[in-house]
C-alpha cells in the first residue's frame, strides 16, 4: 500500500437510509469496494450504542484499537455492540438494518409529500430521512409549537429552511400529527 495516495474515508451515521434511497444505485458491496475505511452507523437505525467500522486495507486499521483506548472509545464488553450489528444484519438485505432504514424513508416523503400538496417549496429534492421545506415564519412558528425539527437556514427572503428528520422511532401516528398539521398552515 502507499502512502502518499488519498484515502477515502465514508461516514455511515446515515449509510442505511441513504442505501435504501429509491434514488440510490449503490450497495453496500459497491461502497466496500469503492471505499478504503467505512462504517455502518447502528443509532439511527434502532441501536442502542455504536458503529461498525470496516477497513477495507488490514494496514489502515494498525494502532486502531490503541487510538481508540487511548480517546476513551474503546468499550470494555465491546463483543455487546457486536450483538447489536449481528442482530440488525441476520438475513443480509432483507435485515432489519435495512428494513429499519426504508422504513425512515418512507416516512420522511410522506412528509414530503405534504408540503408539496400544500405548494410549500423543499431547500433540497431529498429521497432520504431528512426533508427540508422552506417555511414562512409564521409556519415555522405554528410547526414549532407541536413538533421537533431543526432551524436549518435563514434565507435571504426572510422564509426559513427546517430539516425534518425520521428516525427508527418515528411512529405512523407523528407523521400523520405532522401531516395533519401541514395541511392546517
Amino acid at each position: 500500500m502507499r502512502d502518499d495516495i488519498l484515502k477515502l474515508f465514508l461516514d455511515g451515521a446515515r449509510l442505511g437510509v441513504g442505501l435504501t434511497s429509491s434514488e440510490n444505485d449503490l450497495s453496500a458491496c459497491d461502497i466496500a469496494n469503492l471505499c478504503d475505511v467505512f462504517y455502518f452507523g447502528g443509532t439511527k437505525l434502532g441501536a442502542l450504542f455504536g458503529e461498525a467500522v470496516v477497513f477495507q486495507n488490514p494496514k489502515l486499521a494498525k494502532n486502531f484499537r490503541i487510538l481508540m483506548k487511548q480517546q476513551g472509545a474503546l468499550l470494555a464488553k465491546g463483543r455487546l455492540l457486536g450483538v447489536q450489528f449481528e442482530s440488525l444484519f441476520e438475513n443480509g438485505r432483507e435485515s432489519l438494518y435495512y428494513e429499519i432504514a426504508q422504513k425512515e424513508n418512507t416516512q420522511a416523503l410522506k412528509i414530503k409529500r405534504a408540503f408539496q400538496e400544500k405548494g410549500i417549496n423543499l431547500l433540497y429534492d431529498s429521497y432520504t430521512n431528512q426533508q427540508f421545506p422552506i417555511l414562512t415564519q409564521s409556519q415555522y412558528d405554528k410547526l414549532s409549537r407541536n413538533f421537533v425539527f431543526e432551524l436549518w437556514q435563514k434565507l435571504d427572503n426572510g422564509n426559513l429552511a427546517a430539516r425534518f428528520c425520521t428516525s427508527w422511532a418515528t411512529s405512523d401516528d407523528n407523521i400523520n400529527s405532522l401531516v395533519n398539521a401541514i395541511k392546517e398552515l
